[in-house]
């Protein structure tokens, strides 16, 4: 929770490192949810699956169909 508040407070300056402290969140979430169910993310494939999911939340809607279809 302090991770938005501060980006908040601090400006451009905190706003700037947002970005990538948000991406390592999401990272690391769906890394301990992968784990749970016993996904091995040390392989290469199933990383790559994870990269790609992450970025289809990311992407706007027309560009979320095309990489969708690049998972599937």
């Amino acid at each position: 929770m302090g991770q938005g508040g501060l980006t908040g407070i601090g400006g451009i300056v905190f706003a700037l490192s947002d970005l990538p402290l948000m991406l390592a969140i999401n990272l690391r979430t769906v890394q301990l949810v992968a784990l749970t169910y016993g996904y091995d993310l040390r392989k290469p494939n199933e990383m790559m699956f994870v990269l790609k999911s992450i970025s289809c939340h990311i992407l706007t809607t027309s560009f979320t169909e095309r990489s969708l279809e690049s998972i599937v």
